[in-house]
């Protein structure tokens, strides 16, 4: 297995293990990710944007669980492509998502330097707008401008 391979799949992993820090880890300095399409309108975000938008997410989702369906490697360009899905729960309901995450590497394989990753538009959009209205209803916290819906809710849910 390459090494590019086997670092996607660990990015996938730390997922599961859903723990930032591991979220992280498989990630370089310099790495940036954008959450797609782009009428979404998700501007991209450097790790430590990414690290407090996503942060203030992961509290939000309960057993959240991303099964990996086919993995595409394109080893002159130095990518893999993961088609996943996911599951969680949440104040809002169940969530369940579809993604395409195409990673970028550095030279030697090791570290992600781009993710991009495509969302199934249509049940993200409806989603994170009702686990926004939750997040509000109930005074709660998270960075709702980064993915896309309301404003930055105050308090803790």
């Amino acid at each position: 297995m390459s090494k590019r391979r086997e670092v996607a799949l660990q990015a996938i992993q730390a997922y599961n293990e859903w723990n930032i820090d591991a979220i992280m880890a498989y990630r370089d300095e310099s790495c940036t990710q954008e959450v797609l399409p782009k009428s979404l309108k998700r501007p991209p975000m450097d790790n430590a944007t990414y690290r407090a938008a996503f942060g203030s997410t992961m509290p939000l989702f309960k057993n959240f669980t991303v099964m990996i369906d086919d993995v595409f490697e394109d080893k002159a360009g130095n990518k893999v492509a993961m088609w996943v899905r996911s599951t969680a729960e949440t104040a809002a309901g169940p969530y369940r998502n579809e993604y395409v995450m195409m990673f970028d590497f550095t030279e030697d394989g090791s570290k992600v330097v781009r993710v991009r990753e495509f969302v199934d538009s249509a049940i993200s959009k409806d989603f994170f707008n009702k686990l926004n209205d939750k997040v509000e209803e109930t005074g709660g916290t998270w960075d709702a401008a980064a993915w896309g819906v309301g404003k930055k809710a105050k308090g803790k849910l």
